[in-house]
């Protein structure tokens, strides 16, 4: 006990506070962050003017041609539209929901470990 100093005390608290800090908020911050990187490559290159001028790329882009001018092609982007977005909705509804319930249980766990 002898090496036990006040400024470890403190660094002990910090670890503490740091690894239920981790633990309740990682998953959000690494689920957000990539949904706004997804969603920042989606602008770029929707908005980028390929300068290709190779025979794939005119393929590509005779393919996707046809495909927007078909009445297919509201199904196919309301569907890829669907599929971008439900991550989303999720991560909104697991922070609402989840998030008070996790913070409260993890209260409720240091309370019952600080009695040890």
């Amino acid at each position: 006990m002898a090496f036990y100093t006040i400024a470890l005390c403190r660094f002990e608290k910090f670890i503490e506070w740091f690894r239920v800090w981790i633990e309740i908020w990682h998953i959000w911050v690494v689920t957000i962050g990539a949904l706004v990187i997804m969603l920042l490559v989606c602008i770029v290159a929707l908005f980028t003017d390929s300068q290709h001028d190779d025979r794939f790329d005119k393929r590509v882009g005779r393919f996707f041609t046809a495909v927007s001018n078909s009445s297919i092609s509201y199904a196919i982007f309301a569907f890829l539209a669907l599929v971008f977005l439900f991550p989303f909705a999720i991560v909104i509804l697991s922070l609402k929901v989840l998030g008070p319930y996790e913070r409260k249980t993890t209260v409720r766990e240091a309370r019952i470990f600080s009695l040890f």
